[in-house]
């Protein structure tokens, strides 16, 4: 963060200073949940499933999701909940008022400056590589963070509600990863995990789709979709028609590299459309070190590792909680030309690796269903008293 953030950062929290203050003197209204995700430039992940299954299913509940983005007010809207700017006079009111915050990232999805008095950390995936205080990058962070936290406590981020995960194994890591007890951490499955459990009947015809979702690079140069590029400059798009494939490419924003034009069997889907929603049509998997695989692995479909440059990313990136290879259940591949032969064979046999699925999906997995969302709702309901 440059030093004039930090600046602007530090004015931000005098300045709000006497609403702080001010705080036990407004009524609390337990029944109102404040909902954001991906720091307000978001409607999408954990937070915006509890948050419409809130609105679908907890008529006694009031959800408000908060952004400055007028498009994800709009969004939220039109999904039958509410929605306020963090600055406007509602949002600052709502943020006094409301019995709890759900967040997918950090207290900067709601107003980091005006955090309500209880917090549940949805958080937004399985970490494969190394976070927060565990990555050496992010904990040097932290320290400096410290200390602003210890002259102006209310800018430290509060979790008294818990942080979310898959099951015990997560939990441990979870627990590492922010510096909090094991107690802290809530084992009722991520919510948007319902939604790729979803029905898939619309499902038709006899392409088979295939997405790749490559992760980001913190430092080094290597771009996932450059690297495709190059191979369907080779040949790569007609010979995914011969197999009948579709490759739906969802890059990271982060990665600037630009697809070919005129291709038959690949597409670039830089859409809005929450990557859950997405990958419950989808046949085949490829990705390289996102923990997107986990959830996948909920679906027992096919998954194709594609680790291209994996000792740089190690190197220059991130470091992992596990050695690559023994929590990659499927085909772990150096080229696109192998990631080909493993999607043929795939195509031919879909239970290739299942046995190695399956045994990761029980390993990482408390739950296999579709009640995150109810589960979660319970635990609030119990600790809001609602």
């Amino acid at each position: 963060m440059s030093t004039l953030a930090e600046l602007r950062r530090l004015i931000l929290l005098v300045a709000t200073l006497p609403l702080v203050l001010l705080r036990p003197l407004v009524p609390v209204d337990r029944s109102l949940w404040i909902f954001g995700a991906w720091f307000g430039e978001k409607y999408a992940d954990n937070s915006r499933h509890l948050f419409e299954h809130v609105v679908r299913h907890c008529p006694e509940v009031t959800p408000v999701w908060f952004s400055a983005r007028r498009d994800v007010r709009e969004a939220a809207v039109a999904s039958g909940g509410l929605a306020a700017h963090p600055w406007s006079i509602r949002g600052l009111l709502w943020s006094l008022r409301a019995g709890c915050g759900i967040v997918s990232n950090s207290e900067r999805d709601l107003n980091p400056y005006l955090q309500p008095r209880h917090v549940l950390n949805l958080w937004h995936g399985f970490p494969l590589k190394r976070i927060r205080l565990d990555n050496p990058h992010e904990n040097r962070r932290a320290r400096l963070k410290g200390i602003l936290h210890r002259l102006l406590p209310h800018s430290a981020w509060r979790m008294d509600l818990g942080v979310a995960s898959l099951g015990d194994e997560h939990a441990e890591l979870m627990a590492s990863a922010f510096g909090v007890d094991r107690d802290a951490v809530r084992t009722d499955g991520y919510p948007r995990n319902d939604a790729l459990l979803g029905s898939t009947e619309g499902r038709t015809g006899s392409i088979t789709r295939v997405a790749y979702l490559p992760t980001f690079r913190d430092r080094s140069s290597f771009s996932p979709t450059t690297s495709l590029s190059e191979a369907l400059a080779d040949g790569l798009d007609g010979a995914l028609g011969e197999l009948g494939i579709e490759l739906i490419v969802r890059p990271h924003p982060v990665d600037r590299g630009r697809l070919p034009d005129g291709l038959q069997n690949v597409r670039s889907d830089e859409s809005s459309t929450d990557v859950h929603d997405f990958l419950r049509d989808v046949d085949i998997l490829i990705t390289d070190y996102s923990s997107i695989y986990v959830d996948f692995l909920l679906t027992g479909r096919p998954i194709v590792f594609a680790p291209f440059d994996l000792d740089s990313y190690l190197g220059c990136d991130r470091p992992m909680y596990f050695r690559y290879e023994e929590v990659t259940p499927g085909p772990r591949c150096s080229d696109w030309s192998e990631v080909l032969s493993a999607l043929g064979r795939f195509v031919d046999d879909p239970d290739w690796c299942r046995a190695e699925r399956v045994q990761a999906r029980e390993r990482w997995h408390l739950h296999d269903d579709d009640r995150s969302c109810a589960r979660t709702v319970a635990y609030l309901r119990d600790r809001l008293n609602v």
